[in-house]
């Protein structure tokens, strides 16, 4: 099930717990239905050798991968939006930050974008690299550039993300179009020129993963990274802080969760200064 009906679902579930909003003024009410037996499970050897096989594949798995939770406490939408800005488009940008630092570099960089408008929409991809927000990081990175410089490029990156996730959720996005067209070849027909391009393939390998889900009742979520050389980092934007959950194989999870929290900080003294002190009221 797709992440964003089950989080409405759980946050219905416990907006009406911690407020206590569930009705217990008639508890003479009664069902006709049986009472519960219990189900008991025969388990064979067979079935134990599966489940121990299970387990062990389990096991296997997990051990591949770095766990790091960065729970960022420094400031959340609240503040980000005293910025004027899309908390999603912001946080996105704390992730191209962050790679850039520990990479000096930024690469394809998959959010997701809901389409649930349209029947039986899914999501499309959001691609959040654009030549604005390389342009911003690489000016964060040279102690040159000055602050109001380096604001005007993030707000230009800012636009250009949320730019291409309007499109991107109004069903005008490339990736799922493309996915759809390859899967009408039919077999054995000859892959298109586009898809064998090294530049087709390199700008489709996720080496940021990136979603959002938000609730205040809820700690965090994840997954792991798409593509063995990236990371999986799903967030959460609360009132007051922002949850980084930050999985890869082997590529150092602990030092991105640094470098996340480390842009988070940077961007805030950059946009402090740019927020206006309220008018005295007379």
């Amino acid at each position: 099930m797709d992440g964003t009906p089950t989080h409405r679902l759980n946050d219905f579930i416990n907006d009406l717990i911690f407020n206590n909003k569930i009705d217990l003024s008639d508890p003479s009410i009664r069902s006709n239905l049986p009472d519960p037996q219990i189900v008991k499970f025969e388990i064979t050897k067979e079935v134990q050798a599966e489940i121990d096989r299970a387990r062990k594949d389990f096991h296997d798995v997990i051990s591949q991968h770095e766990l790091a939770v960065q729970a960022y406490q420094g400031y959340g939408k609240g503040l980000i939006k005293k910025f004027k800005c899309s908390p999603d488009a912001y946080v996105q940008m704390v992730i191209q930050l962050a790679y850039h630092k520990m990479y000096g570099k930024n690469r394809p960089t998959y959010e997701s974008a809901a389409t649930r408008r349209f029947q039986q929409g899914r999501t499309e991809t959001c691609r959040t690299v654009s030549d604005s927000s390389v342009a911003w990081c690489n000016a964060m990175a040279d102690p040159n550039v000055e602050d109001k410089d380096k604001v005007d490029l993030f707000r230009q990156a800012i636009d250009s993300h949320l730019e291409y996730i309007t499109a991107a959720s109004d069903g005008k996005g490339v990736d799922r179009h493309l996915f759809g067209l390859k899967k009408l070849l039919e077999p054995g027909q000859e892959l298109p020129a586009i898809y064998q391009d090294p530049a087709f393939t390199y700008s489709s390998s996720w080496y940021l993963s990136s979603s959002q889900l938000s609730s205040e009742y809820f700690n965090g979520y994840g997954w792991s990274q798409v593509i063995d050389g990236g990371f999986g980092i799903a967030y959460m934007i609360n009132e007051n802080s922002i949850n980084f959950n930050v999985v890869s194989k082997g590529l150092g999870s602990q030092r991105m969760s640094f470098f996340l929290n480390e842009a988070a900080g940077d961007m805030r003294d950059l946009l402090m200064p740019t927020i206006k002190p309220a008018k005295a009221k007379l």
